[in-house]
């Protein structure tokens, strides 16, 4: 098989089977299941060969990072990442305007093909390899539609989909929204949990800011600043309003967080998702290194699981390198209302003086038991809060000393190679907080509810696990100290067998 990629020559072991069996599969849905180590962006590049395809990511970082090892291919980002050439002049929260402030209308630079936002859009729908964000994606193919109709759509990140396609559909409205709507003297429903009022409110509603929105595109080429602010939320309110009015049913929550109102699906149903996402391909790839597991993955996107294939891809790392060590005699009962947080702090003690010289890192899943673990003293232990979470992960990593990362906030999105980590302690099960609305409505309204909340405490901690181990000859061993882990444990449908193979039943 010829691969067109300049930076890759040869293939790895496995990956070339791999790819001839998601190009041959009838499926509508082939779901790789790739661990750290077998390349997945390979696989999804070299499957989109011959086919008008589109490769997606969770975020702009993983495109920037696709852009270094792909050349060939196009990077397409949301309009509010490319200067606006026609408002140039303005400064929006004092920065110069970007494209997504222009609505087109009487642009100049789209004559002159001097947009580079649109310059870039039509590069990559020339291009027989593109790569765009998941976020854009649905905003663009359930928009102006130039990337709808895809034979191929690569899906990597697969495990974030659904978390996706849920924000993409739920309405919140902020501060500044709610006193949009007061100054057209517009409130929210009367009787706000009865869904049944949500849908003439949303008509209401648009009855009026359609309008207001269709002024708006006609702002000439010198708007003052708070128009094109003025603009971007009411463009914004009105998509979500229809999806609102068009979508939701006795399914659906509201609740308040942090001044914000959300209206929000529960479950993403088949509707919905075909809609928004699965219309708009015709054969998905779907690639991720921590899938929950795979039937209740596909009832959570709503899709059928007779639809789909499922590709199961060994690890490649030695067992032995990547240990999950659990010990049921010296476990400790981390259930939220019977926590022995002493037995907890004893455990750590003892993990911490056997790694005297090396680099680790501490799940605690929550800030409340970050806190009781960096109580022990130990002057190794370094923490963060919410507002410099960047900048304490970055000191670590370049820290000579061997520090200990306590944080409630590590699952993914950050790799520590080598020194960085040699080991990591999962404090408790990641349980999701039965706090949150929406995994209280989930959890206690149905029964797949609770295969879904012990299916997702899993996937988690695959995904801490996978945090210290990046590469063949890389080590760091995972120790489990929360007695939950066993409920999880005796149900083998929960978890990669390349994850089981690796745990040891012994003493921590």
């Amino acid at each position: 098989m010829n691969i067109p990629f300049e930076n890759f020559t040869s293939f790895r072991s496995g990956q070339e089977e791999t790819i001839i069996a998601i190009r041959e599969s009838k499926a509508k849905y082939v779901i790789v299941n790739a661990p750290t180590g077998t390349g997945k962006t390979i696989l999804g590049m070299m499957s989109s060969i011959g086919h008008k395809s589109v490769y997606t990511v969770s975020t702009k970082i993983l495109q920037d990072q696709i852009a270094q090892d792909f050349p060939e291919a196009v990077v397409l980002k949301g309009r509010s990442n490319y200067p606006c050439p026609r408002y140039r002049h303005i400064l929006h929260f004092g920065k110069p305007a970007m494209a997504d402030s222009c609505s087109k209308k009487g642009c100049a630079y789209l004559l002159d093909s001097d947009c580079q936002y649109e310059n870039t859009k039509l590069s990559a729908l020339r291009s027989p390899y593109r790569t765009l964000n998941l976020s854009y994606l649905l905003t663009e193919a359930n928009g102006p539609g130039g990337f709808s109709n895809q034979e191929l759509v690569i899906l990597d990140e697969a495990d974030n989909v659904e978390q996706e396609l849920v924000g993409y559909i739920s309405l919140e409205l902020g501060k500044r929204d709610k006193e949009l709507l007061g100054s057209y003297n517009l409130s929210e429903p009367e009787y706000l949990s009865k869904q049944e009022t949500w849908k003439p409110w949303s008509e209401e509603l648009l009855l009026i800011l359609i309008p207001e929105g269709e002024k708006l595109e006609n702002l000439g080429n010198n708007p003052p600043e708070y128009l094109i602010s003025l603009k971007k939320q009411v463009k914004r309110l009105v998509s979500k309003l229809i999806m609102l009015r068009d979508c939701s049913d006795s399914t659906w929550i509201r609740y308040e967080i942090e001044g914000k109102t959300v209206y929000k699906p529960t479950w993403l149903t088949p509707i919905l998702s075909e809609r928004f996402l699965f219309r708009h391909g015709k054969k998905f790839v779907l690639l991720s290194a921590t899938f929950p597991e795979i039937g209740t993955y596909c009832r959570m996107l709503g899709i059928p699981e007779s639809d789909a294939e499922v590709i199961e891809l060994p690890c490649t790392f030695p067992i032995e390198n990547r240990r999950i060590v659990f010990d049921l005699d010296s476990a400790v009962d981390m259930a939220y209302k019977t926590q022995d947080i002493d037995g907890l702090l004893k455990q750590v003690k003892i993990i911490l003086s056997r790694h005297k010289s090396d680099k680790g890192v501490i799940h605690t899943t929550s800030y409340r038991l970050k806190d009781a673990v960096m109580s022990l003293g130990d002057k190794r232990l370094t923490t963060h809060a919410v507002s410099d979470r960047e900048a304490v992960i970055e000191a670590f990593k370049r820290s000579e000393r061997p520090l200990v990362l306590v944080s409630p906030s590590v699952e993914r999105g950050i790799n520590l190679p080598d020194d960085l980590c040699r080991f990591q302690i999962i404090a408790k099960v990641p349980y999701q907080s039965t706090q949150d609305r929406v995994v209280s409505a989930r959890l206690y309204g149905s029964k797949f509810g609770q295969q879904w909340y012990q299916a997702d405490a899993a996937q988690r901690i695959v995904q801490m696990a996978g945090r210290g181990v990046r590469h063949g000859t890389d080590t760091c061993v995972t120790y489990i100290l929360d007695s939950q882990f066993k409920k999880l444990y005796v149900q083998p449908r929960l978890f990669p067998k390349w994850f089981l193979e690796a745990v040891d039943i012994g003493d921590v």
